[in-house]
C-alpha cells in the first residue's frame, strides 16, 4: 500500500479496511493483529506527509484510516505503537482547520476514548499552547473547535462545568479554560464571540440546574451586549435551544428574558424566535400555563402585526401551526382558520384571553367587528 493521493491508492486503502472489518466481525483477532502490523509502514507514511484535504482521494484514505483506528482500539493485544498511532492520527485531523467537520467529530470521539475519557489528557494531546496564540490564527481556531467537540463528547458526564475551570499546565504553558471562554466572549471578532457562546451552550447542557442557571445568565448577558445582528440571533437561538432541551431552566425569569426576542425589531431574530416558540409549544412536555399562554399570544401578535417582515417559509409554518395544531375543539380550529386566512384584512384590535382547562390550553380570540 502506498502513501496515498490517487484513485488507486484510495481503493487499496478501502479494500484493506473492508478486509480488516471482516476479520473483526469474524472474531479473528490473530489475523487482524497481523494485518494491522503489516500496514504500519503505510500508516506512518500517510501520517508523515503534508495533509491535502482538498484532494478527495486523500480524504477517502483518512476516513479509511479512522475505521482502522477503531479496529485497533478493540484488539485484545494491541501493538505497542498502536496508542501512539491512534493519538497521532487524531492530532493530525483535529489540528487541521480544513478537515471535513464529520471526520473531526469522529476523531475527537476516538481520541476521547483513547485517553480513557480524560478531558485534560485530550487537551494536552492537542496542545495547550495553541490557546495562547493570536485569536486570528488557524492554530487558535482549531484549538477552540477542538474544545467545543470535546465538550460535546463529555455530554452526560456532568463534568463540563468543573472541567472548564481547570488549569492546564504542560510545564511551560498554563491555561485556564474559563479565561479562554471569557476572552472569546469579549473578543472584537464576531466568529470568536460565536464560538464562545457555543461553548457556553455545551457547558449548560452538561451541568446541574444550579450550575446551568449561572451559565445561562452569562449567555443572556452576551445577547444583551451583542451588536452584530447575526451573532445576536445566534446567541438567542442558543438560549431558545437550551430552554427546549433543559425544561428545568424554563421559569418566569428565563422566559421574561427570552420573550423579548419575539418582539425584536430585527426580522432575523423574530423569525428565529417564532420557529423556536412553535417548537416549544408543539412538544409533548408539560408547560407552565402562564408561560405557554404568553408565548402563544406573542406568536399571534407577530403573525398579525408583523407579517410583512416575515419570510414566506416562516409565514407558511405559522399558518400550519395555527391551522393544524392549535385548538382543542373543532370550533376553535374554525375560528383560528378564519383568523389566519384573512389576517391581512384585519385592521381592528384583538383581545386574547388565556386560561387553562384539563384538556389543555384554550385561547379565545375575539375579533372585534370581524367575526
Amino acid at each position: 500500500m502506498e502513501k496515498g493521493g490517487g484513485a488507486v491508492d484510495a481503493k487499496q486503502w478501502e479494500l484493506m479496511t473492508l478486509y480488516m472489518e471482516t476479520l473483526h466481525k469474524k472474531g479473528d483477532l490473530t489475523d487482524l493483529t497481523a494485518c494491522a502490523t503489516s500496514i504500519n509502514d503505510a500508516l506512518e507514511r500517510v501520517l508523515g506527509q503534508t495533509p491535502n484535504w482538498a484532494n478527495m482521494y486523500y480524504v477517502t484514505i483518512m476516513r479509511c484510516m479512522y475505521r482502522q483506528m477503531i479496529l485497533r482500539m478493540t484488539l485484545n493485544a494491541p501493538l505497542q505503537s498502536d496508542g501512539d498511532i491512534v493519538v497521532r492520527f487524531c492530532r493530525l485531523v483535529l489540528r487541521e482547520g480544513s478537515c471535513p467537520p464529520s471526520l473531526r467529530s469522529q476523531a475527537m470521539s476516538l481520541l476521547y476514548d483513547a485517553c480513557a475519557s480524560c478531558a485534560s489528557r485530550v487537551m494536552h494531546v492537542l496542545g495547550v499552547d495553541s490557546f495562547q496564540r493570536n485569536e486570528s490564527t488557524a492554530e487558535f481556531s482549531c484549538a477552540c473547535r477542538g474544545l467545543d467537540e470535546l465538550l460535546s463528547c463529555m455530554a452526560g458526564s456532568g463534568k463540563s462545568f468543573e472541567f472548564i475551570y481547570t488549569s492546564l499546565d504542560n510545564g511551560t504553558t498554563s491555561v485556564r479554560l474559563a479565561d479562554v471562554v471569557n476572552d472569546l466572549l469579549s473578543s472584537g471578532l464576531s466568529k470568536s464571540r460565536t464560538m464562545g457562546s457555543s461553548l457556553l451552550f455545551r457547558i449548560i447542557l452538561d451541568s446541574t440546574q444550579a450550575q446551568a442557571s449561572k451559565v445561562l445568565g452569562v449567555l443572556f448577558d452576551c445577547a444583551d451586549v451583542e451588536v452584530d445582528a447575526r451573532v445576536h440571533a445566534h446567541v438567542l437561538g442558543l438560549v431558545w435551544e437550551v430552554l427546549d432541551l433543559r425544561r428545568d431552566l424554563l421559569d418566569d425569569n428565563s422566559w421574561s428574558a427570552v420573550s423579548t426576542s419575539l418582539r425584536h425589531p430585527s426580522p432575523l431574530v423574530t423569525s428565529m424566535a417564532a420557529y423556536s416558540a412553535m417548537r416549544l409549544l408543539l412538544c409533548d412536555a408539560k408547560h407552565d400555563s402562564k408561560i405557554a399562554g404568553s408565548m402563544l399570544g406573542d406568536l399571534v401578535t407577530i403573525y398579525v402585526h408583523h407579517s410583512l417582515s416575515l419570510t414566506q417559509p416562516v409565514l407558511q409554518l405559522m399558518f400550519q401551526f395555527f391551522h393544524d395544531h392549535y385548538g382543542a375543539t373543532h370550533s376553535q380550529s374554525l375560528i383560528v382558520s378564519h383568523y389566519v386566512l384573512y389576517r391581512n384584512q384585519l385592521v381592528r384590535a384583538i383581545y386574547i384571553d388565556t386560561f387553562t382547562t384539563l384538556g389543555g390550553f384554550i385561547i379565545n380570540i375575539i375579533l372585534l367587528g370581524c367575526l
